[in-house]
């Protein structure tokens, strides 16, 4: 699969920088999925590797406004590829983005292109992934203007995921996590 994927990555990407250039986003490199990691998700899948949505993918990082044209033309027609699937987040949390899936044709592997801003992807990511993603201008310009350090969110989430359903500190947590992604919306 990983092989498949690497076949085909390169025309999911010349998909998303033709449409992230046409409305002034970019695009982060493409990237796939692990040989591990693809094991490890087939065996959790009810179908098995046949279900997995990202064995490649890339995202588009736009402003707020463009968004929602970018995701329409995403679920467009092109050669080799055809759509499968929005999926809009929207959580109780305050973390929002877009996961549109594609498959390739030839191959029968769906890809994964998530389209987000630049602010949720600083505050989901860990400063690493963020930094990487973002690049330091970025980054330094978005803290600047919400005084919030990145990555607070993806740690919150896993702190009230881990929490106990019956425990206040899994309501401390999500109550948290709103209050830090309101700052970025």
């Amino acid at each position: 699969m990983r092989r498949k994927a690497e076949s085909v990555g390169n025309k999911l990407q010349a998909i998303a920088e033709g449409i992230a250039k046409k409305y002034g986003a970019r695009v982060t490199p493409i990237n796939y999925k692990s040989v591990d990691s693809i094991v490890r998700k087939a065996k959790g899948e009810a179908n098995g590797i046949k279900d997995i949505k990202d064995s490649y993918r890339t995202t588009i990082i736009a402003d707020k406004g463009s968004i929602p044209k970018i995701i329409k033309d995403l679920k467009g027609k092109y050669k080799g590829f055809e759509f499968v699937r929005l999926k809009e987040q929207k959580l109780d949390t305050g973390y929002s983005g877009n996961i549109i899936n594609i498959r390739n044709k030839k191959t029968g592997l769906i890809g994964e292109i998530q389209v987000n801003t630049a602010k949720m992807i600083y505050a989901k990511e860990n400063y690493s992934i963020a930094y990487k993603l973002l690049g330091g201008k970025t980054m330094r310009e978005i803290y600047k203007e919400t005084k919030k350090p990145s990555g607070w969110g993806h740690a919150l989430y896993e702190q009230s995921r881990t929490a106990k359903s019956n425990g206040g500190k899994k309501q401390r947590s999500v109550s948290m996590q709103q209050a830090y992604y309101a700052t970025f919306q």
